[in-house]
C-alpha cells in the first residue's frame, strides 16, 4: 500500500505547536524567523578572487548588479563600503564615492529616470597587497512596496584593465571578463574587518537626480553645478572672474555653482595632471576631480595643444578625446565643447601665427562635428575680436592686443573673452535702456524698471531697480580709449529745459550733455553704482578657496610620496568644503541688483 504524506506549510505546524506547547515556542520561531530574515538581508564582502579576505592585487576591480523594477522608483537608497575605495555609479551615472571601509557611505537617490531595468556599478580599489572587500545594500522603494538586495555571489566582476573602456558602468557590458563575485564573509563578522565597520551608522548624502532637459540651444538653469575643464586658458579665467562673474549675475534668480578645473598645459589625456606620476595617474586625477564636483553641466575647453600635431594627429586625437567624453558622458551631466581660441599676430619677433590657426580651425571643426554626433553642445569660440568691435567688422580693425605673447590673454584679454563666451553660451544682455517724457511722466524701459518719479525745483528725479548687475569694469591695465568696447546703458530724457545737465547717481556725479544730448538718448555707465566688483570679489576669493582644495601645494606631503612625513594632514583638505559654501551664499546675496537713485540737475555756466 502506497502511503501518501501531506507535507503541511510550516504555518500550520506552528500553529498546532503554539496551541500545544504555549507561547515559547510561537516567541522562538518568531525569533528564528527574524534572524533568518536578517540572514537573507546581510550583505557579504566581496571580491574577484576568494583569497582576498587575506591577500589581493592593487588593480581596480569593477562589480555589476542589474536588477529590474516594476514601476517608477520613487526613492533609491544604496549603501556601500570598500577596503579601501569605491566609485558608485547607477546606469552610468555617477552617484558618489568613498574611501573608508568602516564607515560606510549611504546615498539616497530620488528623481531617477523610468525604466524597468537598471544597472548599479562600482569601481573599487585596494591601495596595498592586502585583503580587499566591497560590501553593498540597495533598497528599492517604489509605490506601496520596496525591495532589498545585497552584494553577494550573484553580482558580476571584472577586472577594469579586462572590461571595455568603461562600458562596465552601462547595459549592456560586452565583455567575456566577467566572472561571479566571490564571497568572503558576512559584513560584521567576517576576515579581518569583523564588527569594527559601522554598518548600521552610515553616512548619508541625499542625491536629487537633476536629469536635465535637452535644450536645443543650451542656457544655464537653476541648479546648475558648472565644471570646467581644459588647459592654460581655461585655468585663466579665474585670474579675473569676469566670466564666472558675468554669469552669475545674469541670473540674479537662478543658483549656478562653479568649479574651475583647469589646468595649465594639460591635454585631453589628462597628462598635465600627472604631477610625478604616470599618464594615467593624469587622467584618474581628472576622474577624481571631475566626480568630486557632482556636475550637470561641463565646459570642455581641450584642442589648442593638440592642434600642433596637425593632420597627421586627428586620428590619435580622436581616440584619446572619444576616451575623455566616456567618462565624461558618465556624470550625466550636459557636455558643451569649446573650441581653442585662434592664436594673435602680435607681430615680430613672435612668429605668424598663420599655421597654427589653420590647424586650430581644424581641429575645431572636427571638435564640431564629433559633439554633434554625440549629441553634445559646441561652442565656436575662435577669435574673441570679431564680437568685441563690431560683428560687421573684421578682425583686423580691432585696434588692442588681447594677448602678452600671441597665446596667454592678459586681463583685458580676459574681459573681451568672457563677454564673447557668454554671449556665445546665450547668457542674457546686462545692459539696459531708459527713456523718460518729462512732460508726460511716461516712461519706457527695458532691463530696468524706473519708480518714484519726481519732477520739480527744475530738478528730475527717480529710481531704477535694474534686472541684473552691471558688467564687470575695465581691467586698469585695459588699453587706453577701450571703453567703447563695453556695451553700454542708454538713458534718454525728453522734454528737459535747454541748457546742460548734468546726471548724478547716487548722489556723485556721472554725465555732462545738453538737453538735446539727453532727448537723444545719452550712454552711461553704472558700473560704480553696481555692486558687481563686490560680487566678483566674493568669486575670486571663492575659487582660491576651492582651488586650494583640490590643488593643495604641499599635496606632495598630503597624498603623494612624502606623505609618510606629513599625511596626517590630509584630513584637513575636505574641511574647505563648508568654508566654500559659506562664500557661495555670500555670493547668492551679492548678485541681487539693488536700487540706483539717478537725478538731473541742471547747471550754468558759472
Amino acid at each position: 500500500m502506497l502511503e501518501v504524506f501531506r507535507v503541511r506549510p510550516w504555518t500550520d505546524t506552528l500553529a498546532r505547536c503554539s496551541r500545544r506547547y504555549g507561547s515559547v515556542v510561537l516567541m522562538l520561531a518568531v525569533w528564528l524567523l527574524g534572524v533568518g530574515t536578517a540572514r537573507a538581508q546581510q550583505p557579504r564582502w566581496i571580491w574577484n578572487e576568494p583569497q582576498a579576505a587575506e591577500q589581493a592585487g592593487t588593480d581596480p576591480v569593477v562589480f555589476r548588479k542589474t536588477f529590474e523594477v516594476a514601476g517608477p522608483i520613487e526613492q533609491l537608497e544604496v549603501t556601500l563600503a570598500c577596503d579601501n575605495r569605491f566609485e558608485a555609479y547607477l546606469d552610468g551615472v555617477s552617484i558618489g564615492r568613498g574611501d573608508n571601509w568602516q564607515q560606510p557611505q549611504r546615498f539616497v537617490l530620488t528623481r531617477l529616470a523610468d525604466g524597468d531595468s537598471h544597472v548599479l556599478a562600482v569601481r573599487a580599489k585596494n591601495d596595498g597587497v592586502d585583503p580587499a572587500g566591497l560590501a553593498a545594500q540597495v533598497v528599492v522603494k517604489t509605490a506601496g512596496d520596496a525591495t532589498v538586495f545585497v552584494s553577494d555571489k550573484s553580482w558580476t566582476c571584472a577586472l577594469e584593465s579586462a572590461a571595455p573602456a568603461l562600458w562596465w558602468q552601462r547595459s549592456p557590458a560586452p565583455s567575456d571578463a566577467w566572472q561571479p563575485a566571490a564571497e568572503l564573509g558576512v559584513v560584521g563578522t567576517a576576515g579581518p574587518w569583523g564588527n569594527r565597520i559601522a554598518w548600521d551608522s552610515p553616512e548619508t548624502s541625499t542625491i536629487e537626480t537633476v536629469f536635465r532637459a535637452p535644450q536645443e540651444k543650451f542656457e544655464f538653469v537653476d541648479g546648475d553645478r558648472v565644471t570646467m575643464i581644459g588647459g592654460t586658458w581655461i585655468e585663466r579665467l579665474q585670474v579675473d572672474n569676469f566670466f564666472e562673474t558675468i554669469v552669475t549675475s545674469a541670473y540674479p534668480d537662478r543658483n549656478i555653482q562653479f568649479r574651475n578645473l583647469g589646468w595649465s598645459g594639460d591635454e585631453v589625456t589628462g597628462i598635465a595632471r600627472a604631477v610625478f606620476g604616470s599618464p594615467q595617474d593624469g587622467f584618474a586625477r581628472l576622474r577624481d576631480d571631475l566626480l568630486r564636483t557632482r556636475p550637470t553641466v561641463i565646459l570642455v575647453g581641450y584642442g589648442g595643444n593638440e592642434a600642433f600635431r596637425g593632420e597627421a594627429g586627428l586620428e590619435s586625437f580622436h581616440a584619446e578625446w572619444s576616451r575623455l567624453v566616456e567618462l565624461l558622458e558618465s556624470t550625466g551631466a550636459t557636455l558643451v565643447f569649446i573650441s581653442p581660441p585662434r592664436h594673435e599676430n602680435v607681430g615680430p619677433p613672435l612668429p605668424d601665427p598663420t599655421m597654427i590657426n589653420a590647424q586650430i580651425d581644424l581641429y575645431s571643426a572636427a571638435l564640431r562635428e564629433w559633439a554633434e554626433t554625440r549629441g553634445h553642445h559646441f561652442v565656436d569660440f575662435g577669435d574673441p575680436r570679431l564680437e568685441a568691435s563690431n560683428e560687421d567688422s573684421p578682425a583686423s580693425r580691432f585696434p588692442y592686443a588681447m594677448t602678452e605673447n600671441g597665446l596667454h590673454f592678459t586681463s583685458f584679454g580676459r574681459w573681451v573673452a568672457a563677454q564673447t563666451l557668454a554671449r556665445r553660451l546665450n547668457v542674457p544682455d546686462p545692459t539696459w535702456r531708459l527713456a523718460i517724457d518729462v512732460g508726460s511722466r511716461e516712461v519706457e524701459a527695458t532691463g530696468t524698471t524706473a519708480n518714484a518719479l519726481e519732477v520739480g525745483d527744475g530738478r528730475v528725479r527717480w529710481v531704477v531697480q535694474d534686472d541684473r548687475l552691471a558688467l564687470p569694469s575695465l581691467p586698469p591695465s585695459a588699453p587706453r580709449n577701450a571703453e567703447f568696447l563695453k556695451p553700454m546703458d542708454v538713458l534718454a530724457v525728453n522734454g528737459l529745459p535747454e541748457g546742460r545737465w548734468g546726471l548724478n547717481i547716487n548722489g556723485r556725479p556721472a554725465v555732462l550733455a545738453t538737453a538735446e544730448e539727453w532727448a537723444q538718448g545719452v550712454v552711461i555707465d553704472r558700473s560704480s553704482a553696481s555692486p558687481v566688483e563686490a560680487l566678483r570679489g566674493l568669486v575670486s576669493q571663492k575659487n582660491e578657496l576651492y582651488f586650494h582644495r583640490y590643488r593643495p601645494q604641499n599635496e606632495t606631503y598630503l597624498f603623494l610620496f612624502r606623505k609618510h612625513e606629513q599625511g596626517n594632514n590630509a584630513v584637513e583638505i575636505p574641511q574647505f568644503d563648508p568654508i566654500v559654501e559659506r562664500v557661495e551664499q555670500e555670493i547668492r546675496s551679492a548678485r541681487q541688483p539693488r536700487s540706483i537713485a539717478m537725478e538731473l540737475v541742471p547747471l550754468t555756466d558759472e
